[in-house]
């Protein structure tokens, strides 16, 4: 019997009927979770699911055998409701037990630009955000490796674990204050989904000035 290196993991996600569908924020959950040998099969599952207003989306998460589950982050494959792939990462432990090299990401192969409203996936928590930042392009991954080399440092593989945007998600204090939440390890490209429901246009507003006044900080601290 051969000896068994990978196993993927599909999720599949629908809305939380028991709560509000409304921005900033809403929940989804996994309703069904299938183990596979292979990618090809977790595609054909997906191909069982008929078009439905329940569905969000559907995930899968390649995971080499050995490794702790919990440990770092995966290969990961996100689909649309349709069935159509989206986007797919490859980071975390894996990259290193499998040797892939992460080498950036084009901005002409980005989904999303600055200033575009994203959701972004967080477990089972979905978040309206705005683009601040795309992944590293790999004009700046070399950058990062010749700063280091410059500086003699360890001349380690870059992993996937770098493709992240970073997004802009606007927050309230408890006295009704804005503040706003940026993460600089900011979500995979493969946790974005283009917004799946109109945006109110008070808060696509509230979020492009967010936007704006961020760049304004940033010019200040130059």
């Amino acid at each position: 019997m051969p000896e068994i290196e990978r196993v993927f993991i599909l999720k599949v996600f629908i809305w939380d009927d028991r709560k509000p569908h409304r921005y900033p924020e809403f929940s989804i959950y996994p309703i069904e979770a299938f183990c596979f040998l292979s990618l090809e099969e977790c595609i054909s599952k997906i191909s069982d699911y008929g078009p439905g207003d329940y569905g969000y989306c559907y995930v899968v998460e390649s995971h080499s055998c050995g490794i702790d589950m919990y440990f770092g982050t995966k290969e990961r494959w996100l689909f649309l409701p349709d069935g159509t792939l989206f986007s797919h990462t490859f980071s975390g432990d894996e990259a290193f037990e499998r040797n892939m090299e992460y080498q950036g990401r084009k901005p002409e192969d980005c989904h999303f630009k600055e200033g575009d409203l994203v959701e972004m996936m967080d477990d089972e928590t979905v978040t309206l955000g705005i683009v601040y930042q795309q992944p590293p392009t790999p004009a700046e991954i070399e950058e990062f490796r010749k700063e280091r080399r410059e500086h003699g440092g360890w001349d380690e593989m870059v992993d996937g674990a770098e493709d992240r945007y970073i997004i802009l998600v606007n927050q309230l204090r408890d006295n009704g204050d804005s503040i706003y939440m940026r993460s600089l390890r900011g979500p995979l490209a493969s946790c974005l989904l283009p917004p799946s429901m109109p945006v109110p246009s008070k808060l696509r507003k509230q979020l492009l000035e967010l936007l704006k006044r961020v760049h304004e900080e940033k010019s200040e601290e130059l």
